[in-house]
């Protein structure tokens, strides 16, 4: 579990990245026919909300050590980008 975390910016800026890389690939893709694109939105959109949610703790509770609520993000996260990659790259549409 420790090494998830390490996988984690915890700042919002660098989730922001992480989402700014995922939509950077579904228009770099979009016109791939061996590539289901879209599949790279939910983590996209996972990762936006993520830097959004990590702005808010930086702006309105700076004091917190103790994060409980990365033992839930964390991992769904990375699940999602996961199942995103997988699905673009190896999934094929009947």
């Amino acid at each position: 579990m420790e090494m998830l975390f390490k996988l984690y910016p915890q700042s919002a800026l660098g989730n922001l990245i992480i989402a700014a890389i995922f939509y950077a690939g579904y228009w770099l893709l979009r016109a791939s026919p061996s590539v289901y694109a879209r599949s790279l939105w939910l983590p996209a959109v996972a990762w936006l909300v993520a830097a959004l949610w990590e702005l808010a703790i930086a702006i309105f509770s700076p004091e917190a050590n103790i994060r409980v609520d990365l033992l839930v993000i964390v991992p769904l996260l990375l699940l999602l980008s996961l199942w995103g990659l997988v699905r673009a790259f190896l999934w094929r549409p009947a």
